[in-house]
């Protein structure tokens, strides 16, 4: 198992370059995760967890983007790259897709399945002991579709950020 994750560094390489570098690097759909100091990490939980709801569609915040790429690098889990429609398992054990060293984590912690001819993805908590959350709220075995800049975060320290590729080029780019 294993899914072959990039930081940010790699693709502020790829940002030179068109679009189309990291959308082959990265696929249509990414999770991105800020790799916070320890003195950080329970602010971290309570930012990141506010969306802005413009036009009835979620817009990523300004202070939750300066917070997640404001380090020079973080681990970025693509969704889509290898396959357009897919799955993978987020955990703390050998047998998760994505390997995360958070002792708060589960083995096998959530799963986010993904469809990326349509551009969207769905997550959903595998039984995980400390839960998984969408910008602050609770996740279930019942999936939950994810929209463009919903923070998941898992156990107490585990923050992503959902973008599509073509926003996080455009971040990616003005840093």
């Amino acid at each position: 198992m294993g899914i072959t994750t990039t930081s940010i560094e790699a693709l502020k390489r790829l940002s030179t370059f068109p679009i189309d570098a990291m959308l082959q690097e990265v696929g249509p759909l990414a999770l991105v995760q800020r790799l916070a100091a320890k003195d950080e990490q329970a602010t971290l939980h309570k930012q990141l967890s506010r969306t802005i709801e413009t036009e009835g569609r979620p817009q990523v915040a300004r202070h939750a983007l300066s917070l997640m790429l404001g380090l020079e690098d973080g681990l970025v889990v693509p969704l889509g790259r290898e396959n357009p429609e897919g799955e993978l398992v987020l955990g703390r054990g050998e047998e998760a897709d994505v390997r995360l060293f958070d002792g708060s984590v589960s083995s096998k912690h959530a799963r986010v399945r993904w469809d990326g001819w349509k551009r969207i993805a769905w997550l959903s908590d595998l039984g995980s002991t400390n839960g998984t959350l969408i910008n602050g709220h609770q996740v279930t075995a019942d999936e939950k579709e994810l929209a463009e800049g919903n923070v998941v975060t898992l156990g107490d320290e585990t923050a992503f950020l959902f973008l599509r590729t073509e926003t996080l080029y455009a971040l990616v780019r003005t840093r």
